[in-house]
C-alpha cells in the first residue's frame, strides 16, 4: 500500500506541537478532538480529513505564513534524504528511557515513560514520607495513609515534570499551584492509562474515572 498523501501535512503537525512541548492529550484538548482520534492521526494509522486538518492547525498556531514555510521545509528534506538523519539529542524529562532497567529506579523509569507516552497516570504515595515536602496541611490532613494523584495528559506541559536523584519534581494544584519533589520511596503504585491502538475495538477512553476503590483524586486544573 503507498503511503497516504496528507503524512507530510501530519509530519508538520507533529513538529509543531513538539515545538511547543504539547503532547497528543494537551493537542487534542487545543482542537477539541478526542484523544484516541488525534493520537491515531498523528502516528498515521489513520487517515487524516481536511476540516482536522484545519481544525488541528488553528489549535497548533500554524497561519498561511507558517505552513507555507514548514511544507517548504518538509520539501527541502525530501530532496535531501539520502543524507543519514541527524537524532537530535533526547530530552530525559519528556523522552521515556531507550532501555529498560531491571535493577534501577523502577518508579523513575515507569513515569518518565508516562510522560513520554502522554498518557493520563495515577499513582498513590505513602503519606508518612510527604509530610515535609510542602503540601497543604489540609490536603496531608485528608490523605493519612495512601495520598492518589491523578495527572491528566493534557496538563503535562504545566505539571513541568524534572527527574533528581532524590524524587520526582512536580507542579500539582490544590487552592494554589505547588512544585513539590516527591521522594522515591513515597511512590507506593503508578498506573499508566494508554490509549487504544488504531485497530482495536471502539472504547470510550475519555472518562474521567477513579480507579477502584473510590478515593479522591488530585490533578493539576486550569
Amino acid at each position: 500500500m503507498s503511503e497516504r498523501p496528507s503524512l507530510p501535512l501530519v509530519k508538520i503537525l507533529r513538529d509543531a506541537a513538539q515545538k511547543k512541548g504539547l503532547n497528543t492529550a494537551a493537542v487534542a484538548k487545543l482542537a477539541g478532538l478526542a484523544r484516541a482520534r488525534t493520537k491515531h492521526v498523528l502516528a498515521g494509522a489513520e487517515p487524516l480529513t481536511v476540516d482536522e486538518f484545519i481544525v488541528l492547525a488553528g489549535a497548533l498556531e500554524l497561519d498561511a505564513l507558517g505552513l507555507q514555510a514548514a511544507i517548504t521545509t518538509e520539501e527541502a528534506q525530501g530532496e535531501a534524504e539520502a543524507k543519514p538523519p541527524v537524532l537530535a539529542e533526547a530530552d530525559e524529562v519528556h523522552l521515556a528511557p531507550q532501555v529498560i532497567d531491571p535493577w534501577g529506579n523502577h518508579s523513575e523509569q515507569v513515569l518518565k515513560m508516562g510522560f513520554g507516552l502522554g498518557t493520563d497516570m495515577f499513582f498513590v504515595l505513602d503519606a508518612a514520607l510527604i509530610q515535609e515536602i510542602g503540601l497543604p496541611a489540609d490536603v496531608l490532613e485528608r490523605f493519612s495513609d495512601g495520598m492518589p494523584i491523578k495527572l491528566d495528559a493534557a496538563f503535562h506541559q504545566h505539571h513541568d515534570p524534572r527527574f533528581y536523584p532524590e524524587g520526582l519534581q512536580v507542579t500539582l494544584s490544590f487552592d494554589a499551584l505547588y512544585t513539590v519533589c516527591i521522594p522515591w520511596p513515597a511512590i507506593r503504585q503508578i498506573t499508566l492509562f494508554p490509549l487504544p491502538p488504531a485497530d482495536a475495538d471502539p472504547v470510550d477512553t475519555e472518562e474521567d474515572e477513579t480507579p477502584a476503590g473510590g478515593a479522591g483524586h488530585l490533578r493539576l486544573v486550569d
